[in-house]
């Protein structure tokens, strides 16, 4: 059976950031979620499978594009590995708190096609939506997959 929410995480050259995204994720609140971690070509080929393989959760898995394809390619591979009805994004270089997931799943439960969450930013400040002068980011994001 697939999970409640799939998450994708791309990344290009930010395995150093790999350990705080997914210790985040470990932490949710929600625990029914799957993770693909979308390696975009990072030059050292191994790189990224190496520090995702330190956590050895069947939720996790990692996928490789032979070459940076960029963002858009990354999160289309993501989508096209996972399965679960909602679907939510982690950059690499980003940090969940632990009932991240959970508010995003209760934002699509009245059927909405898509929510964006609050976000803590610049040193603990906090925003119910994107930080004034900001555009939604890409982990604020979640959707019903089409």
């Amino acid at each position: 059976m697939a999970p409640r929410i799939s998450v994708v995480l791309p990344v290009y050259g930010q395995q150093a950031f790999l350990d705080r995204a997914l210790a985040g994720l470990l932490d949710q609140d929600l625990a029914d979620w799957e993770l693909v971690v979308v390696d975009d070509g990072t030059p050292d080929p191994g790189a990224v499978a190496r520090e995702v393989a330190r956590y050895a959760d069947p939720r996790i898995r990692v996928d490789r594009l032979p070459a940076n394809a960029g963002l858009g390619a990354a999160c289309n591979r993501g989508l096209d590995l996972t399965g679960a009805p909602l679907v939510t994004y982690l950059p690499a270089d980003d940090v969940v708190y632990p009932d991240h997931l959970a508010a995003l799943v209760g934002a699509l439960a009245g059927g909405a096609a898509m929510a964006v969450t609050g976000v803590r930013h610049h040193g603990g400040a906090e925003s119910l939506g994107p930080p004034d002068g900001f555009a939604p980011q890409l982990v604020q994001v979640a959707h019903r997959r089409t």
